[in-house]
């Protein structure tokens, strides 16, 4: 969305008109449908400014959703951000059709990635089992069977996870956009930490390129020392397709250790998301597909794995709130038999997650989110059997 780009039409305003249900549509358009076209006339001669004074008079007589929402526009075309965001905001908070409220979400995530933004957050969560250690008390090794008695330090942890994420974006010939989050976990009572950094540059050919192009570094931490690099090269696809959207997206890079380890090795990844058609105007469904593939010099280390999601996202009117809600499901199958479990490996993994974010609650823009996961992945080889839940609340802030 480009400023300048949009110009109003019949179908559009009728749309607006329908879609938010006014009482008396016919009052409406006797009391202030000059204004209304006094306002269009102004914009679509360059009078951007003209255009947002109606616009705001209009608001202030009849404090309609409909009216708010031109004057956000107006206000988004003239690069007034932080006036624009508030209006859209306050329009997202009715009750509107989905396809209203997806534009509404496009303009707030362009103006987040304009203006460039520091996300921090601080979670308090009960994990079940964070080195997600197997179950089974008896496991074969070497084709033995033996018995098998979890590290104590793994016992059910609270645990205080802190999130720090920034945005930059340059809208040029050429837009580039930056990314960078820092997610550190402190397990209360026990010594266990973990941490990781990832940095990420996209660019995209032009402003209207439906191609986007990307570089990716991670850096995994655990227990203070760094345990994993990953860097990966990707490239985007984005498709529209009859209220459809699709995401393609192909990566490639490497995956190792600081001082090198036979767990070192190639990594590929084709992932797809499809944005369905809207359920109502306040949910809408989304599937995703995965294939992941590692290349090691141990083949027993090297691996291929599948997977899909189906997901819902939307908002609880009543509850003034945002909830992504997911289950998935990923299969690993490895290169070669496992030297000490003497077996070839083969694991399964199903997933579901939901976050609730309360946008309603908002306290000096201070956000709280429920967040609940849990995790079931079963193998082959006992040892790498095991459950997980988390159950945690948070608190975010963009700044």
């Amino acid at each position: 969305m480009q400023s300048g780009s949009y110009r109003p039409s019949i179908v559009f305003l009728i749309s607006l008109i329908l879609g938010f249900g006014f009482v008396n549509p016919a009052k409406c358009q006797e009391l202030y449908q000059s204004q209304f076209e006094e306002a269009f006339k102004a914009e679509l001669s360059g009078d951007l400014s003209a255009a947002e004074t109606i616009f705001q008079d209009l608001l202030n007589k009849t404090q309609s959703p409909r009216v708010e929402l031109e004057l956000a526009r107006i206000q988004y075309q003239q690069g007034k951000y932080t006036e624009a965001k508030q209006h859209f905001l306050n329009v997202s908070k009715q009750e509107i059709p989905f396809v209203v409220r997806g534009k509404i979400s496009q303009y707030l995530k362009d103006i987040e990635t304009r203006e460039g933004d520091l996300k921090f957050s601080v979670s308090y969560f009960r994990d079940s089992n964070p080195r997600q250690v197997t179950s089974d008390r008896v496991v074969e090794v070497l084709g033995f069977p033996m018995r098998y008695n979890p590290p104590v330090e793994n016992k059910s942890l609270n645990v205080i996870r802190y999130n720090l994420e920034g945005k930059k974006y340059w809208d040029t010939s050429y837009p580039l956009f930056l990314r960078f989050n820092y997610l550190a976990n402190e397990y209360m009572d026990s010594p266990l930490h973990s941490s990781s950094l990832g940095l990420n540059a996209v660019i995209r050919p032009s402003r209207k390129s439906k191609y986007s192009f990307g570089v990716t570094s991670e850096f995994h931490e655990q227990d203070r020392e760094t345990v994993l690099k990953v860097n990966t090269l990707s490239a985007t696809r984005s498709f529209d397709f009859k209220g459809w959207q699709n995401y393609l997206k192909i990566s490639s890079g490497e995956m190792g250790y600081p001082k090198g380890s036979a767990l070192d090795g190639d990594i590929q990844a084709i992932e797809s998301t499809f944005m369905l058609k809207p359920i109502n105007q306040n949910v809408r469904p989304v599937l995703s597909f995965v294939k992941r593939r590692k290349n090691s010099d141990l083949d027993f280390y090297s691996f291929s794995s599948r997977g899909f999601a189906v997901g819902l996202t939307g908002v609880i009117q009543p509850l003034q709130a945002h909830f992504d809600l997911s289950t998935s499901y990923n299969e690993t199958e490895y290169g070669a038999r496992d030297p000490i479990y003497l077996k070839q490996r083969d694991d399964n993994a199903r997933t579901t997650q939901l976050n609730l974010q309360f946008t309603g609650l908002n306290v000096k823009g201070f956000v709280p989110v429920l967040n609940i996961r849990r995790t079931n992945q079963r193998s082959n080889i006992g040892v790498y059997r095991y459950k997980q839940q988390a159950v945690g609340i948070s608190v975010e802030k963009i700044f």
